[in-house]
């Protein structure tokens, strides 16, 4: 399995691909029966979980979530309540792009928005992709042996083009705010 980084510079970003570009038909029913799976063991902490491990992996991006920290003897500390809910909100935002997969016009539309709102947060767009990992080892712990390579392949397909889509909408408002 190659990295996201591997496989993303094989896509042309400036081009208007859809869904169907990054996934293939076997991929797209992996993904649709490992969310079903998912959302049968997952709990309300896993969002928490993913970004409390995003930390760990970039502690740097902290300053970034300046809703979801605080200042505790000058270090910036999780407010686990408001990154639980902004984590409940990322989880809800991949069960709808699940969901949204036959409709990657919709989709795309919905992610590019996102990226626009999180440019104004100082989200770069080089920075979108080091998420993947937090997701996948979440995945991975939620689904165990059940999260297959193939699985893990297919969902990484898929967090491309969420990526793809996402950094198009971060350009595009970086553009509108020089």
């Amino acid at each position: 399995m190659g990295t996201v980084c591997s496989l993303y510079s094989k896509v042309d970003i400036t081009d208007n691909k859809q869904i169907k570009y990054f996934l293939s038909p076997d991929e797209y029913k992996l993904v649709k029966s490992s969310w079903k799976m998912f959302n049968k063991k997952k709990d309300k902490e896993i969002g928490l979980w993913i970004f409390n491990r995003f930390f760990q992996m970039h502690p740097e991006f902290k300053k970034l979530f300046t809703e979801q920290m605080m200042v505790e003897d000058n270090d910036l500390k999780v407010n686990e309540e408001k990154l639980r809910h902004h984590g409940n909100i990322v989880m809800e935002g991949l069960g709808a792009a699940v969901e949204s997969l036959d409709d990657s016009v919709f989709l795309s539309n919905v992610l590019v928005t996102m990226g626009e709102s999180h440019a104004r947060h100082n989200v770069k767009p080089e920075m979108v992709i080091l998420l993947w990992p937090a997701i996948r080892d979440a995945f991975n712990g939620c689904l165990g042996s059940d999260f297959t390579s193939q699985m893990a392949t297919a969902w990484e397909h898929v967090f491309e083009y969420m990526a793809t889509k996402f950094k198009e909408g971060l350009r595009k408002e970086s553009k509108h705010a020089r």
